[in-house]
Protein backbone atom coordinates (compact mmCIF):
# COMPACT_ATOMS: atom_id res chain seq x y z
CA UNK A 1 0.00 0.00 0.00
CA UNK A 2 1.17 3.53 -0.74
CA UNK A 3 1.14 6.03 2.13
CA UNK A 4 -0.70 9.35 1.95
CA UNK A 5 -0.48 12.22 4.45
CA UNK A 6 -3.10 14.70 5.64
CA UNK A 7 -1.02 17.82 5.00
CA UNK A 8 -3.68 19.28 2.75
CA UNK A 9 -6.69 21.56 2.97
CA UNK A 10 -8.89 18.43 2.82
CA UNK A 11 -7.16 17.08 5.90
CA UNK A 12 -8.09 20.26 7.77
CA UNK A 13 -11.74 19.66 6.88
CA UNK A 14 -11.45 16.04 8.00
CA UNK A 15 -10.16 17.19 11.38
CA UNK A 16 -12.92 19.77 11.67
CA UNK A 17 -15.61 17.18 10.99
CA UNK A 18 -14.16 14.66 13.40
CA UNK A 19 -13.54 16.95 16.35
CA UNK A 20 -15.95 19.85 16.01
CA UNK A 21 -18.74 18.17 14.01
CA UNK A 22 -19.13 21.39 12.02
CA UNK A 23 -22.60 21.60 10.46
CA UNK A 24 -22.46 21.25 6.70
CA UNK A 25 -18.84 20.16 6.65
CA UNK A 26 -19.75 16.75 5.22
CA UNK A 27 -21.16 18.57 2.18
CA UNK A 28 -17.63 19.76 1.38
CA UNK A 29 -16.17 16.27 1.48
CA UNK A 30 -15.78 13.96 -1.49
CA UNK A 31 -16.67 10.30 -0.74
CA UNK A 32 -14.66 9.23 -3.78
CA UNK A 33 -11.61 10.12 -1.70
CA UNK A 34 -10.88 7.57 1.08
CA UNK A 35 -9.89 10.15 3.71
CA UNK A 36 -13.07 12.13 3.06
CA UNK A 37 -15.26 9.03 3.15
CA UNK A 38 -13.74 8.08 6.49
CA UNK A 39 -14.27 11.63 7.78
CA UNK A 40 -17.97 11.41 6.88
CA UNK A 41 -18.24 8.07 8.69
CA UNK A 42 -16.33 9.48 11.68
CA UNK A 43 -18.52 12.56 11.97
CA UNK A 44 -21.72 10.49 11.76
CA UNK A 45 -20.47 8.02 14.35
CA UNK A 46 -19.40 10.66 16.87
CA UNK A 47 -22.61 12.65 16.45
CA UNK A 48 -24.80 9.55 16.84
CA UNK A 49 -26.18 9.79 13.31
CA UNK A 50 -27.08 6.13 12.66
CA UNK A 51 -28.38 6.82 9.15
CA UNK A 52 -25.16 8.61 8.29
CA UNK A 53 -23.09 5.70 9.57
CA UNK A 54 -25.16 3.23 7.54
CA UNK A 55 -24.66 5.32 4.40
CA UNK A 56 -20.90 4.96 4.75
CA UNK A 57 -20.53 1.25 5.57
CA UNK A 58 -19.71 -1.34 2.93
CA UNK A 59 -21.91 -4.02 1.38
CA UNK A 60 -20.51 -6.83 3.57
CA UNK A 61 -21.57 -4.97 6.70
CA UNK A 62 -25.02 -4.33 5.28
CA UNK A 63 -25.33 -7.98 4.24
CA UNK A 64 -24.40 -9.03 7.78
CA UNK A 65 -27.38 -7.18 9.24
CA UNK A 66 -29.70 -8.33 6.47
CA UNK A 67 -28.71 -11.95 7.15
CA UNK A 68 -29.54 -11.46 10.84
CA UNK A 69 -32.89 -9.98 9.90
CA UNK A 70 -33.55 -12.99 7.68
CA UNK A 71 -32.55 -15.28 10.54
CA UNK A 72 -35.26 -13.72 12.71
CA UNK A 73 -37.81 -14.57 10.01
CA UNK A 74 -36.53 -18.14 9.83
CA UNK A 75 -36.76 -18.51 13.61
CA UNK A 76 -40.31 -17.24 13.51
CA UNK A 77 -41.21 -19.87 10.93
CA UNK A 78 -39.62 -22.58 13.08
CA UNK A 79 -41.68 -21.47 16.07
CA UNK A 80 -44.92 -21.68 14.09
CA UNK A 81 -43.97 -25.05 12.59
CA UNK A 82 -42.85 -26.91 15.70
CA UNK A 83 -44.14 -25.21 18.86
CA UNK A 84 -47.69 -25.35 20.20
CA UNK A 85 -49.68 -22.27 19.24
CA UNK A 86 -50.15 -21.38 22.92
CA UNK A 87 -46.37 -20.99 23.21
CA UNK A 88 -45.84 -18.85 20.13
CA UNK A 89 -46.04 -15.43 21.79
CA UNK A 90 -43.66 -16.29 24.62
CA UNK A 91 -41.24 -18.06 22.28
CA UNK A 92 -41.15 -15.07 19.92
CA UNK A 93 -40.39 -12.76 22.83
CA UNK A 94 -37.69 -14.96 24.31
CA UNK A 95 -36.03 -15.55 20.94
CA UNK A 96 -36.18 -11.88 19.95
CA UNK A 97 -38.35 -12.67 16.92
CA UNK A 98 -40.71 -9.88 17.99
CA UNK A 99 -38.15 -7.51 16.46
CA UNK A 100 -39.57 -8.44 13.07
CA UNK A 101 -42.60 -6.35 14.01
CA UNK A 102 -40.36 -3.29 14.22
CA UNK A 103 -37.55 -3.84 11.70
CA UNK A 104 -38.32 -4.52 8.04
CA UNK A 105 -34.78 -5.10 6.77
CA UNK A 106 -31.10 -5.11 7.63
CA UNK A 107 -30.83 -1.35 7.79
CA UNK A 108 -33.75 -1.11 10.20
CA UNK A 109 -32.11 -3.76 12.40
CA UNK A 110 -28.85 -1.78 12.42
CA UNK A 111 -30.69 1.40 13.37
CA UNK A 112 -32.43 -0.53 16.15
CA UNK A 113 -29.24 -1.85 17.75
CA UNK A 114 -27.02 1.18 17.08
CA UNK A 115 -26.29 2.74 20.47
CA UNK A 116 -24.34 6.00 20.09
CA UNK A 117 -25.15 6.92 23.69
CA UNK A 118 -22.61 4.30 24.77
CA UNK A 119 -19.77 6.08 22.97
CA UNK A 120 -17.38 8.07 25.14
CA UNK A 121 -18.07 11.80 24.93
CA UNK A 122 -14.60 13.02 25.92
CA UNK A 123 -12.78 15.11 23.33
CA UNK A 124 -9.82 12.75 23.69
CA UNK A 125 -11.94 9.96 22.21
CA UNK A 126 -12.86 12.11 19.21
CA UNK A 127 -9.22 13.08 18.72
CA UNK A 128 -8.26 9.43 18.96
CA UNK A 129 -10.39 8.68 15.91
CA UNK A 130 -8.53 11.21 13.75
CA UNK A 131 -6.44 9.82 10.92
CA UNK A 132 -2.82 9.26 11.76
CA UNK A 133 -1.93 7.38 8.60
CA UNK A 134 -3.75 6.44 5.41
CA UNK A 135 -2.56 3.55 3.25
CA UNK A 136 -4.11 2.90 -0.16
CA UNK A 137 -3.58 -0.35 -2.05
CA UNK A 138 -1.83 -0.15 -5.40
CA UNK A 139 -4.98 -1.26 -7.21
CA UNK A 140 -6.89 1.58 -5.57
CA UNK A 141 -9.66 -0.69 -4.31
CA UNK A 142 -8.77 -1.00 -0.62
CA UNK A 143 -7.57 1.49 1.97
CA UNK A 144 -6.44 1.31 5.57
CA UNK A 145 -6.92 4.12 8.06
CA UNK A 146 -4.81 4.08 11.21
CA UNK A 147 -6.14 6.44 13.84
CA UNK A 148 -4.31 8.41 16.49
CA UNK A 149 -5.84 6.07 19.06
CA UNK A 150 -4.28 3.05 17.39
CA UNK A 151 -7.45 1.64 15.83
CA UNK A 152 -7.50 0.45 12.23
CA UNK A 153 -10.42 0.97 9.86
CA UNK A 154 -10.55 -0.69 6.46
CA UNK A 155 -12.29 0.85 3.49
CA UNK A 156 -13.30 -0.49 0.07
CA UNK A 157 -14.17 1.39 -3.09
CA UNK A 158 -17.43 0.75 -4.89
CA UNK A 159 -17.12 -0.30 -8.53
CA UNK A 160 -20.03 1.80 -9.81
CA UNK A 161 -19.88 5.15 -8.05
CA UNK A 162 -16.20 4.93 -7.05
CA UNK A 163 -17.14 6.00 -3.52
CA UNK A 164 -15.32 4.59 -0.50
CA UNK A 165 -17.09 2.75 2.30
CA UNK A 166 -15.93 1.65 5.74
CA UNK A 167 -15.66 -2.11 6.15
CA UNK A 168 -17.15 -1.96 9.62
CA UNK A 169 -17.55 -5.72 10.02
CA UNK A 170 -13.85 -6.22 9.28
CA UNK A 171 -12.70 -3.18 11.24
CA UNK A 172 -14.19 -4.02 14.63
CA UNK A 173 -15.25 -7.18 16.44
CA UNK A 174 -18.03 -5.24 18.14
CA UNK A 175 -20.30 -5.59 15.11
CA UNK A 176 -20.38 -9.38 15.31
CA UNK A 177 -20.33 -9.36 19.10
CA UNK A 178 -23.38 -7.08 19.27
CA UNK A 179 -25.48 -9.73 17.51
CA UNK A 180 -24.24 -12.82 19.34
CA UNK A 181 -27.41 -12.82 21.41
CA UNK A 182 -29.29 -13.79 18.26
CA UNK A 183 -27.05 -16.79 17.61
CA UNK A 184 -27.46 -17.87 21.25
CA UNK A 185 -31.25 -17.51 21.01
CA UNK A 186 -31.30 -19.52 17.80
CA UNK A 187 -29.35 -22.33 19.46
CA UNK A 188 -31.72 -22.29 22.43
CA UNK A 189 -34.74 -22.41 20.12
CA UNK A 190 -33.33 -25.34 18.15
CA UNK A 191 -32.65 -27.21 21.39
CA UNK A 192 -36.21 -26.57 22.53
CA UNK A 193 -37.54 -27.89 19.23
CA UNK A 194 -35.29 -30.96 19.43
CA UNK A 195 -36.44 -31.70 22.98
CA UNK A 196 -40.06 -31.31 21.93
CA UNK A 197 -39.61 -33.64 18.96
CA UNK A 198 -37.92 -36.20 21.20
CA UNK A 199 -40.78 -35.99 23.69
CA UNK A 200 -43.35 -36.51 20.94
CA UNK A 201 -41.39 -39.49 19.57
CA UNK A 202 -41.15 -41.07 23.02
CA UNK A 203 -44.87 -40.54 23.54
CA UNK A 204 -45.70 -42.18 20.20
CA UNK A 205 -43.46 -45.14 20.93
CA UNK A 206 -45.09 -45.57 24.33
CA UNK A 207 -48.56 -45.56 22.80
CA UNK A 208 -47.51 -48.08 20.15
CA UNK A 209 -46.00 -50.31 22.80
CA UNK A 210 -49.21 -50.20 24.82
CA UNK A 211 -51.32 -51.03 21.74
CA UNK A 212 -49.10 -53.99 20.94
CA UNK A 213 -49.24 -55.19 24.53
CA UNK A 214 -45.52 -54.84 25.04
Amino acid sequence: MSVMTRATVRAMCVLACGVLWVAGCSDELDPTQPEDAYAMFQASLLSGDADGVWDRVDEDTRSFYQARRDKLDAMGERIVEFLPQADHRLAREQAGVVLTDEVADGKALFLKVFTPKELPTEQAYALGMDVDELNVAEDGLLAEVKTRGGQVFYLSRGSEDQEWFVMLLKSTEQVATSMKWLDANEEALEQTIKDLIDERRDAREEIISELMGL
